[in-house]
């Protein structure tokens, strides 16, 4: 199976916080873990805090932007712009998260997130349907 995994999840790869188990469960499991290429921004502004923080050293911060790619096979923006506007605008969430929600459109799959809020904003939208539903990530 295929799986678009978010930011949220993806940090937990790399910082030990809670739902951290589960997200490095994804990594030894049989699914395809996609994402699109915008994340790899978004973990860095995350990383990069916790090196400001004195939390990570920063050459992990680096080390961990460069396997992204061995970790997740990237989705490219281009071909997710005209449905993640559609998610953003009818849904009410952000264009960043809609991104990810456009990506598990296209492979008719689900996004695996940390972030409840994107769970519930996406409940009860068309791009919760069966199969496609935001899921959260439990502990």
């Amino acid at each position: 199976m295929i799986l678009v995994v978010d930011a949220s999840v993806i940090v937990k790869w790399y910082i030990r916080e809670e739902g951290s188990d589960g997200a490095r469960r994804l990594l030894s499991g049989p699914d395809l873990l996609v994402t699109p290429t915008h994340a790899a921004a978004e973990i860095g502004h995350v990383l990069t805090r916790h090196v400001r923080a004195g939390a990570l050293p920063r050459d992990e911060t680096a080390a961990a932007l460069a396997g992204l790619s061995r970790t997740a096979s990237a989705i490219p923006l281009g071909v997710l712009h005209a449905e993640a506007i559609a998610v953003a605008v009818d849904a009410g969430t952000s264009f960043y998260d809609a991104l990810y929600v456009a990506a598990a459109a296209g492979w008719n799959t689900r996004v695996v997130t940390a972030d409840l809020h994107l769970v519930r904003t996406m409940s009860g939208t068309p791009w919760a349907a069966p199969g496609r539903r935001p899921h959260g990530l439990v502990g």
